[in-house]
């Protein structure tokens, strides 16, 4: 009796675990985990998959540019056996589509951004800081002003490309018929100038594009100012100048081009690489001091990778490879856009590369810290805004200078 009262206590004590919570289903569990954990041979399947996997590239650039940097990536293929491949946006849609690719974690390994992209990216959490990658210190030969435009909060965002920088391209002949043997580059020189043309009725003094305000901030710089604090000296001078600008867009841009080098207008403000398309007989200006308090305005390019890469080792090395010493010199010879190395500057071998300006003011460009707002794509358009406002004539100089002195306000409070 005493033996069938344990079995009975026994069955009682199995039903009431087997009536425990589900969460303590260690079948289910078990199953799960056996499902979950890799066997050695599906690991070696995904290290493959990885291995075979290609850096995926995104870049907007016009055709023949692209064509250049094609042949450029299928050489890093061949010599380094890493696939690489390469996508280019349109550039009027890349800002949009590479923001969405980012936003919804779909996005390229490596991004060629404009400088005013990268704040924006980085402050998203978009990008990996170049620090967390790159073997080499990161920036240690690349031209100090383009690396205040991929500096954040203490860390480099992105590697400096390129830069194409506008420049006050003019006609040396018709600057001698006016008495000059130089280019304007005092105030006075400027009035003197505008003065002497004026006397020429009908005749253009210089092109400008309407909707850039890099063009604006350069003309403005030739004169020692800044456009984001413009002093009343250089806006006078623009507004007397207005009725005989040549404002330039896309629909006449060929047209504007043509009729500067027919001699029709002694200025025109032109990206550095499409002053190899035009005639000689021209004087190129560089406004070295101006990109060198405000190298946002250099217009630069530069590749970030971005903080969903699984393949960031690889990333690193094509970035490495297409800033390299060799590639650098290869891609300016084949686009006229300048490097970002500074070594390129200061050796001997810059000569063949017939920049027509003195290599010493880009010596300057790497010297000293430098404090200098970053242009954001937000910043971007609505200073194109506001130019186009000024140079239309739909506002004052007076305006322009008031919404250009508060943006300059609100930096202050930001900061």
């Amino acid at each position: 009796m005493k033996r069938k009262n344990y079995w009975i206590l026994f069955a009682i004590l199995l039903l009431s675990l087997t009536g425990l919570s589900p969460s303590l289903d260690f079948t289910h569990r078990n199953s799960n985990y056996n499902n979950n954990t890799p066997s050695p041979q599906s690991l070696d399947s995904q290290n493959q998959e990885t291995n075979d996997r290609p850096i995926t590239i995104s870049v907007q650039l016009s055709i023949n540019d692209f064509y250049k940097l094609d042949l450029m990536n299928k050489r890093f293929v061949q010599e380094t056996g890493i696939q690489a491949q390469l996508s280019n946006i349109p550039n009027d849609s890349a800002y949009s589509e590479v923001s969405k690719s980012l936003a919804i974690g779909e996005s390229p390994d490596v991004i060629l951004m404009e400088g005013e992209w990268v704040k924006t990216f980085a402050t998203k959490g978009y990008l990996l800081p170049v620090e967390s990658y790159r073997k080499s210190t990161p920036g240690s030969n690349v031209l100090r002003s383009l690396l205040a435009t991929v500096e954040w909060n203490g860390y480099q965002w992105a590697t400096p490309f390129d830069m194409n920088p506008y420049v006050l391209v003019w006609q040396s002949k018709a600057l001698t018929e006016m008495g000059l043997t130089a280019s304007p580059s005092k105030s006075e020189e400027w009035v003197n100038l505008l003065k002497k043309h004026m006397e020429k009725k009908g005749k253009l003094l210089l092109g400008i594009e309407s909707e850039q305000p890099y063009a604006l901030a350069t003309l403005i710089g030739g004169m020692g100012g800044n456009i984001l604090q413009p002093e009343d000296q250089h806006l006078g001078w623009i507004e007397q100048a207005l009725p005989y600008m040549y404002l330039v867009s896309n629909d006449n841009k060929q047209q504007a081009l043509q009729s500067f080098r027919n001699g029709e207008m002694i200025m025109y403000l032109s990206p550095y690489s499409e002053t190899a398309s035009l005639n000689d007989g021209l004087w190129v200006d560089f406004p070295e001091h101006f990109y060198s308090e405000s190298p946002s305005f250099l217009r630069s390019r530069s590749f970030g990778v971005s903080s969903q890469s699984s393949m960031i080792e690889q990333s690193s090395e094509w970035i490495a490879y297409m800033t390299s010493y060799s590639n650098q010199q290869e891609w300016l010879n084949a686009t006229k856009r300048l490097p970002s190395l500074s070594a390129i500057y200061e050796t001997p071998i810059t000569d063949s590369f017939d920049i027509p300006f003195r290599l010493e003011l880009l010596h300057e460009l790497n010297r000293g810290e430098i404090d200098a707002e970053q242009l954001t794509i937000k910043t971007l358009i609505e200073l194109s805004g506001h130019v186009k406002q000024l140079l239309t004539g739909e506002i004052k100089v007076s305006q322009f200078k008031e919404a250009m002195l508060a943006k300059g306000t609100k930096k202050q409070k930001n900061g």
